[in-house]
């Protein structure tokens, strides 16, 4: 008879233990690659949708998607304005889950000549308070900042608000009333 391969001969053991790293090699690249697929299609925070939509101020969830511009950093003190408008629309959004807090910012900006046109729960929950401005509407925002002191005031860059109302203040954990 021929020379054959017995199962306890160093051959077949040799050969057993190289098909079984191949296969360990094999999965591991398919996780990893399954992995990559997940991360870039559930976990991609900067992406934007191919449709745009125009969110109104609704009381709740009015952030599709936040993406804060890098350049915006907190300062030590608010931001002061050389003639701050006396009146403008704003919303303002609860971000501290605090009803006392959101009532306070909103009766400080009625007091102060502004109307609140619209009020809910922001979708992300912040420790500062954020003034949002539309292009054109910076003056605005940063005379809302002030009064409130605010230590952000942010463009709205890709955030998904209502154009048609310029000022949005996220209301944070840090807001004194």
């Amino acid at each position: 008879m021929g020379k054959h391969s017995l199962p306890d001969s160093p051959g077949f053991w040799r050969a057993v233990t190289i098909a079984g790293l191949r296969y360990l090699v094999l999965v591991a690249v398919v996780a990893a690659v399954a992995f990559g697929i997940y991360k870039v299609a559930f976990e991609n925070d900067g992406a934007t949708p191919d449709t745009e939509e125009t969110l109104s101020p609704l009381p709740t969830d009015p952030f599709l998607e936040e993406t804060p511009p890098p350049e915006a950093t907190p300062s030590a003190e608010p931001v002061p304005s050389e003639a701050p408008p006396a009146t403008g629309k704003a919303q303002v959004l609860d971000g501290s889950d605090s009803q006392a807090r959101l009532d306070a910012a909103e009766a400080k900006l009625e007091e102060a000549g502004y109307e609140v046109v619209a009020k809910g729960t922001a979708a992300t929950p912040r420790e500062l308070t954020t003034v949002f401005y539309h292009p054109g509407s910076q003056q605005l925002g940063e005379a809302v900042a002030s009064l409130l002191g605010a230590t952000l005031v942010q463009p709205v860059g890709d955030l998904r608000l209502d154009p048609s109302i310029p000022v949005t203040v996220v209301v944070g954990a840090d807001y004194a009333g």
